[in-house]
């Protein structure tokens, strides 16, 4: 399933594409993509509505080690799959853009 493109989301997916069976935590996705927390919190949770992410809270005891849990994301195959599909749809939509935006060399204005 498609979703509509944005760069916000597009720069999401390259993250998660770089290595798709690594977990993340979403401030470490934030940093990596160049998007705010207000903004990537949002994207994570439509992916995981899609089936594109799974995610699960870290168990760890927050006053031994000094700071919250962290709630880790990882790729589903359904999800590796459809983002690869969604990233070259737009780099082909990109693509057809940028040819008709190309000026014609030698042609008389």
């Amino acid at each position: 399933m498609a979703i509509k493109n944005s760069a916000p989301l597009l720069r999401l997916l390259d993250v998660l594409l770089q290595d798709p069976t690594k977990e993340y935590f979403g401030l470490e996705l934030a940093d990596a993509a160049g998007i705010h927390t207000g903004t990537i919190y949002p994207q994570l949770a439509r992916l995981e509505q899609l089936g594109w992410l799974t995610s699960a809270w870290e168990e760890i005891n927050e006053r031994e080690i000094g700071r919250r849990r962290r709630r880790y994301y990882r790729m589903t195959g359904e999800g590796v799959s459809a983002a690869r599909d969604q990233v070259a749809r737009a780099a082909a939509d990109a693509e057809r853009r940028n040819r008709r935006l190309r000026p014609v060399i030698g042609r008389a204005s």
